[in-house]
């Protein structure tokens, strides 16, 4: 039996959106398990405070992880899993796959700083697909948070323990691609960094290149060489138990 995969979403992401990427995986032979981020359950509010966030964080992991086992995260989940790893070393995960991961955001300090002048109240409405959101909006303490924890990231500067597999659009709408790639290839030896290209995108509404877990944004063979690929790579990195 192959590793358990525990997979994580990103920002105002529902755990459906997810459901095409765990039944590929089922399919393959792995056992999967969603967990949500702090403020995607029942209580949103949990993720006001930067600390209370990761405890909630610490303990979804703690109820879900079984050694041995793998990640996939996407976007700020992938960002609190780089967080909860330099303080939770064993067990590791035998590997982690990171889509999309927000580690290094587009035109950071400009929109750090807007989110600072802006009212904790205010909200935003949310440009997410209507069938991948938790939310119709964001209030801007929620986009406070995932600034705060890149800037925790960033300032840590620590390298991958993990072998990792970092799949990433170029033309990624929220992370910074080009920095990510910079930065991993420096800090970081058992990383490797794939673009994504997907040019039949064209048309759709902001924010598509970033969605890097659901078919709806890749064509059929797209899709299909996506799930061989992280199935590859996991057999590379995990053994079979």
């Amino acid at each position: 039996m192959n590793v358990k995969i525990i997979i994580i979403h990103g920002l105002n992401n529902n755990q459906e959106g997810f459901i095409p990427l765990s039944k590929a995986l089922n399919l393959m032979g792995y056992e999967t398990e969603i967990i949500s981020l702090p403020g995607h359950g029942t209580n949103r509010h949990e993720c006001r405070d930067a600390g209370e966030a990761m405890k909630t964080f610490d303990l979804r992991m703690k109820k879900v992880i079984k050694d041995p086992y793998s990640v996939i995260a996407f976007s700020q989940g992938a960002l609190y899993l780089q967080l909860w790893l330099e303080t939770n070393p064993s067990p590791l995960p035998k590997a982690q796959i990171l889509l999309s991961p927000a580690l290094f955001i587009r035109r950071f300090n400009l929109l750090s700083k807007l989110m600072s002048a802006l009212p904790w109240f205010m909200f935003i409405i949310s440009q997410t697909p209507k069938n991948l959101r938790r939310y119709n909006y964001l209030f801007i303490w929620e986009y406070r948070n995932l600034f705060q924890k890149a800037k925790q990231y960033e300032t840590s500067n620590k390298p991958m323990k993990i072998p990792s597999l970092i799949l990433i659009d170029p033309k990624d709408e929220v992370v910074d691609a080009q920095r990510l790639k910079e930065e991993l290839a420096r800090m970081n030896s058992v990383v490797h960094f794939e673009y994504l290209e997907r040019p039949y995108l064209k048309g759709r509404r902001p924010g598509k290149h970033h969605i890097l877990f659901n078919p709806e944004y890749f064509t059929a063979k797209d899709w299909k060489s996506l799930i061989e690929r992280i199935d590859d790579f996991l057999k590379k990195t995990t053994p079979e138990v």
